[in-house]
């Protein structure tokens, strides 16, 4: 899912990279310095809306804030608008960071003193919902931490690391990737940090299964190799596969200045949403990301495959024999769409997005020997609602659907979950609306994300309002009110 058109390993650079960001300084890019460009991490899960953490360095360091120009995206060659552009930590996009140290012989004495340091001034200044965990090898690989929000507890089971025996470091590589790749974060990272190479025949997996293990995990590796006895082009190769970096440090002297050059590129990482433009593609995508800055650009590019569920299709159905001739609508009125199961299937037909609104636009014909604009008069259906979603599998969190849209005064829940609930009067949507003024096709959708229940609007021109305030995406509680047309929703639990 990562394919960087630019890949940057530190080697003979590392020292001058390493004092930049030492001394607090962030790079402001220039035409004859190139921009490294990252793509770390992919997120569809929201689509047609795509999020992904991009890396953007010049010189090795991180571009200032002000120093980001014009950022531009492509799909499958085509331009597509980009939604928004914000730093990860503005917007407390959380982490999640595997310390993986090297705990064999070697690193007796300052070496594992300093990156015991350096290691607990990296957890020790994470955030927000931001999870750490650490992985200690040597003979053997030890899950010291898993994966958790505790501060204090993971810099206390870093200060009680111990040295001594050999260097398990492909199996160390792969617990790396087994812990990261069992966190919902989308945006994690295994730090990793060793003096030597694979050695004592300790470790169970081949040097390529490790590799192989890390790029499947999602989780980006940055590596620290101490001194020269390490094995550079596997530590090179293990950050290259995987969007990472790959820092070589002359000694224990340089293992702190090592860390904080990871955590300045954590902190200066871009998130990038924009929105696909082809909704009915099934399979693999092809997109590439352009930052500009200052007279210099940099391009990633990266593939992607949807959720299934996400793709938005007409619900096929069985022409009847005959149809009767249409009536057109009262010019007054919403046009109605025909009874739920009434054997007269709907036909989507995609139309031009606005060009203002950069938005896809849908019309639903009625197909009577041919495409029909117009739609027979019916009674708008009744609201439904899956019957077949688990409470137990939405962890308890509810969405309250009423207001005057519906005929009965009934208000009806829907349980919420990982998988995305899409609301709207299409016959394709998890929950069916009437189809009335301010309601569109596919409205919105809901779905559960980090332990917080997030909104999506794909209505386009038809609002949804959070706290009466047109939202696109976000994260929404049960404090707030949210409306689309005459409907009122809202979390409980």
């Amino acid at each position: 899912m990562r394919m960087s058109a630019a890949r940057f390993g530190l080697g003979v650079g590392w020292a001058g990279i390493v004092l930049g960001l030492a001394l607090g300084a962030a790079a402001s890019a220039r035409a004859e310095d190139p921009i490294e460009v990252t793509v770390s991490s992919v997120d569809a899960t929201a689509f047609p809306d795509i999020r992904i953490v991009v890396t953007v360095t010049s010189a090795g360091r991180p571009l200032a804030p002000g120093a980001v120009g014009n950022v531009t995206m492509d799909e499958g060659g085509a331009a597509v608008p980009v939604a928004n552009v914000a730093r990860a930590t503005d917007i407390n996009l959380p982490v999640a960071v595997v310390l993986a140290i090297d705990t064999s012989g070697s690193m007796l004495g300052e070496k594992l003193k300093q990156a015991q340091i350096a290691a607990a001034n990296l957890a020790g200044g994470l955030s927000g919902a931001d999870v750490s965990a650490v992985v200690s090898f040597a003979d053997s690989v030890r899950l010291v931490q898993p994966l958790s929000p505790d501060r204090a507890g993971t810099i206390a089971e870093i200060n009680s690391l111990t040295a001594g025996g050999n260097t398990a470091l492909y199996d160390a590589v792969a617990e790396g990737a087994r812990v990261a790749a069992q966190t919902p974060i989308q945006r994690k990272v295994v730090v990793l940090l060793s003096d030597g190479e694979d050695a004592g025949k300790k470790s169970t997996r081949t040097r390529e299964a490790a590799l192989d293990a890390a790029t499947k995990s999602g989780a980006v590796y940055y590596v620290i190799g101490v001194g020269e006895a390490t094995d550079p082009a596997f530590l090179k190769a293990l950050a290259d596969r995987t969007g990472g970096r790959f820092l070589e440090a002359a000694g224990a002297g340089d293992v702190a200045a090592g860390y904080a050059a990871i955590a300045d590129l954590l902190k200066g990482q871009l998130v990038v949403t924009y929105r696909s433009q082809e909704l009915m593609q099934q399979g693999p995508r092809t997109a590439k990301v352009t930052v500009d800055s200052q007279g210099a650009q940099g391009s990633a590019g990266f593939t992607y495959t949807p959720d299934s569920r996400a793709l938005q299709q007409p619900t096929p159905t069985a022409m009847p024999a005959t149809v009767p001739a249409p009536v057109a609508p009262a010019a007054t009125a919403p046009a109605p769409v025909a009874e739920k199961g009434g054997g007269q299937g709907l036909l989507l037909a995609a139309v031009a997005a606005a060009a203002a609104a950069a938005a896809a636009a849908w019309v639903f014909v009625r197909r009577r020997g041919k495409e029909d604009p117009r739609l027979p008069e019916a009674p708008p259906p009744a609201l439904e609602f899956p019957r077949t979603g688990a409470i137990n599998e939405s962890g308890g969190v509810m969405l309250t659907i009423s207001g005057t849209g519906l005929a009965d005064g009934v208000e009806r829940v829907v349980p919420v979950s990982v998988a995305p609930v899409t609301i709207g009067w299409d016959q394709a949507c998890q929950v069916i609306l009437p189809r009335l003024a301010g309601i569109a096709p596919a409205h919105v959708r809901f779905w559960r994300r980090d332990g917080r229940t997030m909104i999506h609007s794909l209505g386009g021109p038809e609002a949804t309002l959070v706290n009466g305030s047109a939202v696109t995406w976000g994260s929404v509680g049960p404090e707030d009110r949210i409306t689309i047309g005459p409907f009122v929703l809202q979390v409980q639990g």
